[in-house]
């Protein structure tokens, strides 16, 4: 089940990439939801995501092109 993330919870994600020199990524917070969205796809910084919420027992779920991804708490 699609999960919504905190402000804080973005900021915290972009650190972490940033500290790894990985890809920027943008956060979307509008009333038909919020996903994360990045400008290039780059398959370090997906893997990078993944592993970065699966600690945290959330899953991203990815768009086709990889721009773009949405938590997913598996409920």
């Amino acid at each position: 089940m699609y999960t919504p993330a905190t402000y804080e919870e973005a900021l915290e994600l972009k650190r972490h990439l940033s500290g790894l020199n990985l890809k920027y990524v943008h956060f979307h917070d509008q009333c038909g939801g919020q996903y994360f969205e990045f400008d290039e796809a780059d398959p370090a910084t997906e893997k990078a995501v993944i592993d970065y919420f699966a600690g945290k027992g959330l899953t991203p779920r990815f768009t086709d092109d990889k721009l773009r991804f949405i938590l997913d708490d598996g409920k």
